[in-house]
């Protein structure tokens, strides 16, 4: 800039020279070579101050946090765990938290985290010996959680109750042990609070059970409806106790002695219910039964244990 200025200084020297008008020259040139002294200033003073100023100045910039159903969502890891050791980086400090709870993506005893060594660069601030509800993103090998994200400081019960209403309100799920059985159950469980789930769905006994070595030829259309109380919170995923029945209409296929009669029995079980992944669900239970499903001799009455299973999707 400053030699731009001076040549043109000289040139208008030689053509005010020329032309023989001092005064004008030398009123121009005074002007010109401030105009020039104050760019050039002005110059210096942004390249210090971009030079001058450390990267650290330019601080994280977040979109507004995510409501726990859209991170849950967008998380490849989800659970709640205490933090015990923690590795200082230059550029990443790198977290290890032993996981209490697990709703998305962890089965491991110990789950490594990484986080920027800064919060100008959106790093989250573990401490040891603290319990996090985390939400992390996998990234190469890494699970990384950043400031940006929803992971946060939190109790059990708060980490249940806030996984609790993030949007894993249904399932829907086959018993395969009943199906064995000759029974077909598919159960539509939808969560009703943090700590109850209700559940019904069809009840079919349409073929003889593959344990058996004589024909029965009965069978069974009805409904099943069921609750679910889960203790420690966090409904649908967790331990339960529960109580289901079921009634039907049990017909007998024998053309020889038509008959149907009423049936169905009621059950208290207590079980787990465990999410694989995002979208696959089991389950599992015992307890006892009063079962009446009888028709013309064929069937079975009275107290037996009860035993639960469950394979299907959350949604």
């Amino acid at each position: 800039m400053t030699r731009w200025c001076e040549r043109m200084a000289r040139l208008w020297d030689q053509v005010v020279g020329i032309l023989r008008v001092q005064r004008v020259n030398y009123g121009f040139i005074v002007k010109l070579r401030k105009f020039c002294f104050l760019m050039g200033l002005a110059t210096i003073l942004a390249t210090a101050q971009a030079v001058v100023l450390p990267a650290e100045a330019h601080s994280c910039t977040c979109l507004p946090t995510p409501s726990a159903a859209e991170a849950m969502d967008n998380a490849d890891a989800v659970f709640w765990g205490e933090v015990t050791q923690f590795e200082r980086g230059e550029w990443q400090h790198r977290v290890y938290l032993k996981p209490e709870r697990s709703w998305k993506g962890v089965d491991d005893e110990v789950v490594e985290v990484v986080t920027a060594s800064s919060a100008a660069a959106c790093g989250f601030n573990f401490e040891i010996g603290q319990s996090y509800l985390v939400y992390a993103l996998a990234t190469d090998d890494d699970l990384e959680v950043t400031l940006c994200g929803r992971t946060h400081r939190a109790d059990r019960d708060e980490a249940q109750a806030e996984v609790a209403g993030a949007g894993v309100d249904w399932t829907v799920v086959v018993d395969p042990l009943t199906t064995v059985l000759g029974y077909v159950h598919v159960q539509l469980e939808r969560r009703i609070s943090d700590r109850f789930t209700l559940y019904m769905g069809p009840h079919l006994r349409l073929f003889d059970s593959v344990f058996s070595d004589e024909k029965e030829p009965y069978r069974g259309y009805g409904a099943e409806l069921g609750v679910r109380f889960f203790p420690l919170g966090g409904a649908i995923d967790g331990f339960w106790v529960g109580i289901r029945g079921v009634a039907a209409r049990v017909v007998t296929h024998d053309p020889a002695e038509p008959a149907s009669e009423f049936g169905g029995y009621v059950s208290a079980l207590a079980g787990y219910t465990h999410f694989l992944g995002s979208r696959f669900v089991l389950s599992g239970g015992a307890g006892m039964q009063y079962i009446h499903y009888e028709v013309a001799d064929f069937g079975v009455s009275g107290p037996l244990p009860a035993l639960h299973t469950a394979a299907g999707l959350r949604f």
